[in-house]
């Protein structure tokens, strides 16, 4: 299998009739147009069923999962198959981690139609929104805080508590809106941290 510029070429070997040794190779072309989950989704879909080692990360989750729903491989079809594995993947170590999640989200705004339907968008906001309101005290995970002066200070100091202000700035305004929206609606922090939260995306935006 290879790819060039959104078209795949596929071989698949097929043993002959009466179990003879002779084989041969049915070759054939796929042209994406509108597939969800693009071509990217595509080839880990079918780098999966070639067997073909597939590195999963929370940048190619979204396409993935798209594209696997749309062809429809689920557990009735073949045990063990992709849907499971990425759903596996998805509630075991994206949803787990701070940055993961912020990225996953991120990434669904490439396929909004198919990501809202699936509940991708809904459960990284509820996982991200979760975590915000998570007391700095116990923040064990990592996040990017530029602030002047931090770095030389932050083996000495505890979690700031705008400590997720500067990755959520990197959605776009929609996705980082209902973010807001949902944690302002907690009623858990103060206005003055939401208000910083649109300070660093407006610096970060305009």
């Amino acid at each position: 299998m290879y790819k060039k510029r959104g078209v795949f070429h596929l071989k698949h070997d097929h043993s002959m009739p009466g179990g003879a040794r002779i084989k041969y190779v049915i070759a054939f072309t796929v042209e994406l147009h509108d597939i969800p989950g693009g071509a990217d989704g595509f080839e880990l879909c079918a780098k999966f069923c070639y067997g073909i080692k597939i590195d999963l990360s929370a940048r190619n989750f979204v396409p993935a999962i798209c594209a696997a729903k749309f062809m429809q491989m689920t557990e009735s079809v073949g045990k063990g198959n992709f849907i499971s594995k990425l759903e596996v993947f998805y509630n075991s170590c994206i949803l787990e981690g701070w940055k993961d999640s912020v990225v996953a989200l991120q990434t669904t705004e490439r396929f909004p139609e198919w990501s809202e339907n699936l509940g991708i968008i809904r459960s990284c906001i509820d996982c991200v929104v979760d975590k915000i309101l998570t007391p700095p005290s116990k923040v064990r995970w990592s996040f990017t805080y530029t602030r002047q002066g931090y770095e030389k200070k932050k083996h000495h100091e505890s979690t700031p508590k705008d400590w997720w202000t500067e990755d959520i700035a990197d959605l776009n305004i929609d996705l980082f809106r209902c973010v807001v929206n949902t944690v302002k609606s907690t009623n858990m922090l103060p206005p003055q941290l939401i208000g910083e939260a649109l300070h660093v995306y407006a610096c970060r935006w305009l």
